[in-house]
């Protein structure tokens, strides 16, 4: 089942509705699609929050084994940061690249159109 199913099927469990179908306990359906773990997904618009999203450096202090952070860009394009290269992009002073999906090369978070949104964040929990 999906994510969508889920959150259809938490909202008829949780939903009281009057004669006319109108949610009438909407603060309580609310309380427990958060408490279900529903989170919006973040946005981000400047080049520097994408730099900033899990860099270099927090891949190399990091477990052995990163698991990369997961974007989606403003042409539906997905990225996931270069876990591999993050020594050489130190020694570079560069941040970390990214791998883009569909495409046989890394860029920099300045080529990648924005806004985007996460996806997948590592320091975050999702």
């Amino acid at each position: 089942m999906g994510d969508r199913r889920d959150l259809e099927g938490l909202i008829e469990c949780t939903a009281e509705v009057n004669d006319r179908n109108e949610i009438i306990n909407l603060d309580h359906v609310v309380d427990e699609i958060l408490a279900a773990g529903w989170r919006k997904r973040r946005t981000i618009t400047t080049v520097e929050e994408l730099d900033a999203l899990q860099t270099a450096q927090s891949l190399i202090d990091g477990p052995e084994d990163p698991v990369p952070a997961l974007i989606r860009d403003a042409q539906g394009v997905s990225h996931q940061r270069d876990v591999c290269n993050a020594g050489m992009d130190i020694k570079h002073g560069w941040s970390a690249t990214w791998e883009s999906f569909g495409f046989a090369r890394d860029c920099a978070s300045e080529e990648i159109p924005l806004p985007v949104t996460v996806l997948y964040a590592p320091e975050e929990g999702a």
